[in-house]
């Protein structure tokens, strides 16, 4: 039997995240770098896409680059992606990583329903999903034609679940409808495009569940006795199974929703 270990080798591959400077992005780009990707890194902070790629460079035969671009604006990725020579540089690796997370403080949005605005709910759609059709729109045609191209959208748990409004009793946290709603829609859209772009592209989702960001303790200490595994998830524990879909340990993969929740969504 072939070692599985040159599955996972990721060498002469070019990826591309879309969110690259967040948490969760940063561990992916490391995590793609580390496995031999040439990283180019893309976010709306010009300033954040230079740091990081100058961290992902002082790795040993690591080639990354930025790609400075607003994902939710058209002329903004247009501009963005004319610096990608589809020639030179297909894209094996397209990764949506974008997204206005549950606890940012706008109005309207991390409130009881009845608060909830359209304007907050506008806002999510647009940078959680209209983004991934952005996204898609522009790299399609400059994807690998080898059979070997793989797309990752980044969605949450979710976007499969309702919430627990008890967690966030007495923290001052919610759990807004255009969050889960416009997840969901990332994983419908998915689905749209694995059964689209095959056989030559996979496209899949990886559904992480709640991320320690600091959150109040007591909203902590409710979230790991909800999780069989006992703990809030870590940015890494996410970039491994990115990794693994974007490799060809996957390439009977597509079309899947991956959920990494340490087991919330088992009870």
């Amino acid at each position: 039997m072939k070692s599985i270990t040159p599955l996972f080798d990721l060498n002469g591959r070019t990826a591309l995240v879309a969110g690259a400077c967040g948490k969760i992005g940063r561990a992916i780009c490391h995590a793609l770098a580390d496995q031999g990707a040439a990283v180019a890194v893309s976010d709306l902070n010009e300033k954040a896409c230079r740091e990081l790629v100058s961290e992902l460079n002082q790795k040993a035969g690591s080639e990354a680059f930025s790609l400075q671009a607003d994902w939710t604006n058209e002329k903004s990725v247009q501009e963005a992606m004319t610096l990608i020579d589809p020639s030179a540089k297909p894209l094996h690796i397209v990764i949506h990583c974008i997204g206005l997370i549950s606890s940012v403080p706008i109005p309207g949005y991390a409130a009881p329903f009845e608060q909830q605005t359209l304007e907050a709910w506008n806002l999510a759609l647009t940078s959680n999903l209209t983004s991934a059709f952005l996204l898609a729109k522009a790299t399609q045609g400059r994807m690998a034609s080898d059979g070997k191209a793989s797309v990752i959208f980044l969605s949450s748990i979710y976007g499969s679940f309702g919430p627990n409004m008890s967690l966030y009793e007495g923290t001052g946290m919610g759990n807004p409808v255009a969050y889960g709603a416009s997840k969901g829609g990332l994983q419908q859209f998915a689905r749209y495009l694995a059964t689209q772009w095959a056989p030559l592209v996979r496209v899949n989702v990886v559904s992480p569940g709640g991320i320690e960001r600091a959150q109040p303790d007591a909203f902590i200490r409710r979230y790991e006795k909800m999780t069989p595994l006992g703990r809030m998830a870590h940015p890494n524990d996410v970039a491994g199974p990115v990794v693994f879909l974007a490799s060809d340990a996957a390439q009977y993969v597509t079309g899947q929703n991956l959920l990494v929740d340490g087991g919330w969504s088992a009870w």
